[in-house]
């Protein structure tokens, strides 16, 4: 996902330095935002989030990737839409189905 993710913003999305630390601020804040998200509601990101996926799989189909990214933004956009799937909210479910 990573190499997925690093060809996509380097040939689509364009490292402005002027706005560089503005934007990591930015992208930091929402990484906290989320963090502190109940893990079983579907995210205040969810749209942008699947707005990102989607640029991403488009990007993938146009080019030549190592592995199945089609598949794996399949794979995420579940895991958007249904916050159990992903590993925090797995963990959270199977907890409080202990108790």
């Amino acid at each position: 996902m990573i190499r997925l993710m690093f060809a996509y913003f380097v040939s689509v999305r364009p490292f402005d330095l002027k706005t560089a630390d503005e934007d990591i601020a930015k992208a930091g804040q929402k990484n906290d935002e989320v963090a502190l998200e109940n893990p079983l509601n579907i995210s205040k990101y969810r749209d942008e989030a699947a707005d990102f996926i989607d640029q991403l799989e488009t990007f993938s189909a146009q080019a030549i990737i190592p592995f199945n990214a089609q598949h794996l933004c399949f794979k995420l956009t579940e895991m958007i839409d249904d916050p159990v799937l992903t590993p925090s909210g797995a963990d959270t479910q199977m907890e409080q189905e202990a108790f």
